[in-house]
């Protein structure tokens, strides 16, 4: 993962960059060191460019919270790569079961 300090021309971010600064902070406090660099190396994998808050947000639920089945991280970054239309079902998941997205 590459922090880039402004957004790229033509919002052009190659895979793998983010400018959420911020989301990582408050990932760092909320579950540790360790714990994040999971959550970050998943979004990683997945070659997603860019990274977005909502990104490190939704993998943490996924990983951490006992509603959820703690997805191999493997498994993850493979359904997220394998599934282009991911944020637009994350957006109706959120929105179905009235969710933060």
């Amino acid at each position: 993962m590459t922090i880039v300090r402004h957004p790229p021309a033509q919002g052009a971010y190659k895979p793998g960059q983010t400018i959420a600064v911020s989301a990582i902070k408050a990932l760092l406090r909320r579950i540790g060191f360790d714990e994040a660099v999971r959550v970050l190396a998943i979004l990683s994998a997945a070659r997603l460019g860019p990274i977005k808050a909502d990104h490190i947000r939704a993998t943490e639920r996924l990983l951490f919270e006992e509603e959820f089945a703690s997805p191999d991280p493997d498994a993850l970054a493979s359904s997220i790569i394998g599934h282009p239309g991911f944020e637009k079902d994350a957006k109706t998941f959120a929105a179905t079961h009235g969710l933060p997205l």
